[in-house]
């Protein structure tokens, strides 16, 4: 009992420092070289505590809502840590290439003066840096989070398959991450993980389906203009989604009167 208790206690340490090293990421100005050398620490902790982890569930027979809970803070930290180190090497490359292209540049603009070929420069658009949406195992948001899961850490150059698992586990949520729960976060795993989750959920009848079913569940409304614009926005978005999937619900007709006809149920 003295040892079970002992491995608790390392494991309620080992959870704080992990708390902690997440509460250090969120705050502003973080030093991204301290955040590579404390996410080193972080995995070694990590490898710790599944050790202390399996030790106490040979022990007794215990849920694995811990072990859970620390894996969905760990893979959300690591995730986090890898995003701030990687902004921080985004800055360093563009920086690189611009020093690189002065001389290119000053030869440029000389050559634009004596020739009059210059007339104006165009200006540089910053965009926002885009958040992936949480999936949480919901067909009709499926679509949207795959393709931008897709285009943002999938096929992406700069990053590995260790830190695209990284993202996808910190991208999942409810239903969804139970999907992947027990498959080893490795490199050599991360397609595994990602055609698993693709199985499950990219099934074009199940999404028609989804899709179909919540055009039919539109509640019944007054005659509102508010409510009456959300009706119409609630029928375009589904439509559009059937149409991405080669459905053609336009030319459904009668079907979809029921839908469109609720809105006067309680006129």
């Amino acid at each position: 009992m003295s040892d079970l208790m002992s491995l608790k206690a390392r494991r309620g340490k080992l959870k704080g420092q992990l708390t902690r090293f997440n509460i250090y990421l969120n705050k502003e100005g973080v030093d991204p070289l301290e955040v590579k050398c404390r996410s080193k620490k972080i995995d070694e902790l990590w490898l710790e505590f599944d050790q202390v982890q399996s030790e106490i569930e040979s022990l007794e027979d215990e849920t694995d809502d811990y072990r859970i809970e620390f894996e969905e803070l760990y893979f959300s930290a690591m995730a986090l840590g890898e995003n701030i180190m990687q902004r921080v090497s985004t800055k360093k490359d563009n920086g690189d290439q611009k020093s690189a292209s002065i001389g290119h540049n000053t030869a440029h603009a000389i050559n634009c003066s004596a020739n009059s070929c210059c007339s104006g420069a165009t200006a540089e658009m910053k965009l926002s840096p885009i958040d992936i949406p949480k999936f949480s195992g919901a067909y009709e948001e499926w679509s949207a989070f795959r393709d931008i899961y897709i285009a943002m850490v999938h096929n992406n150059p700069r990053i590995d398959d260790i830190q695209r698992f990284f993202h996808l586990r910190s991208c999942l949520k409810g239903e969804a991450a139970q999907v992947i729960m027990y498959i080893e976060t490795t490199a050599a795993n991360y397609n595994i993980a990602w055609n698993s989750v693709e199985a499950r959920y990219n099934n074009k009848k199940v999404l028609v389906q989804s899709h179909t079913k919540e055009l039919f569940d539109i509640p019944a409304i007054n005659e509102e203009a508010v409510q009456l614009r959300k009706l119409i926005d609630q029928l375009n978005g589904h439509m559009s989604a059937l149409e991405t999937l080669g459905e053609k619900p336009k030319e459904w007709g009668s079907i979809l009167l029921h839908p469109k006809y609720k809105c006067y149920l309680n006129f």
